[in-house]
């Protein structure tokens, strides 16, 4: 079990982040007009602070590449000032985090405390994105994405945040998932 201040810390990392989501989509939408915003996690969980990444349809070399369209990694435009304020929150949150418990153990897996704060705070990220994208209707394809990874946040972020018609349209690339973690 975590401890509270851990915990309470994360939820002001919430607010903030919630602020500098929308900051972070309106500056997007400001330049150009994205079907696409993805939060950009790294895998490590010391590197968990998010990035903002967009597509737009003049973007796309072919509009009718479902894959092009839906897999960030595949997109041009990377926002990495978009998130200052979380990211420096964020390392701060982790490095007390790491004074308090052992991340990962001898064979280099994460411990189980360490999941549960990699847990809470893919639900933070993806509550405080709930919260926020109906403002944004320009914006048709959300996800939380990390490089490289089959972690459940993924395919929880697309079946949670997308349009029944993005859904049909992506679904081979994002396995439903059996039961949510994220509430």
């Amino acid at each position: 079990m975590m401890k509270t201040e851990i915990i309470q810390s994360l939820a002001s990392i919430q607010r903030l982040f919630e602020a500098e989501l929308i900051a972070s989509i309106k500056a997007a939408s400001a330049q150009k007009s994205p079907y696409g915003y993805a939060l950009l996690l790294g895998e490590d969980l010391e590197m968990a602070y998010p990035i903002a990444v967009t597509n737009c349809e003049s973007d796309l070399v072919d509009p009718t590449d479902t894959y092009s369209r839906y897999i960030p990694d595949e997109w041009l435009e990377w926002h990495d000032d978009h998130f200052a304020k979380v990211k420096h929150a964020y390392k701060a949150l982790y490095q007390v985090f790491t004074q308090a418990y052992t991340v990962t153990d001898e064979d280099f897996c994460y411990t189980e405390v360490a999941l549960e704060f990699m847990e809470q705070l893919y639900g933070m990220y993806l509550a405080a994105m709930k919260k926020v994208i109906g403002q944004f209707p320009d914006v048709s394809y959300w996800i939380i994405w990390i490089s490289d990874s089959d972690r459940a946040i993924i395919s929880e972020s697309f079946w949670a945040l997308n349009s029944d018609h993005v859904r049909e349209e992506a679904a081979i690339y994002f396995e439903q998932p059996s039961v949510s973690t994220h509430s």
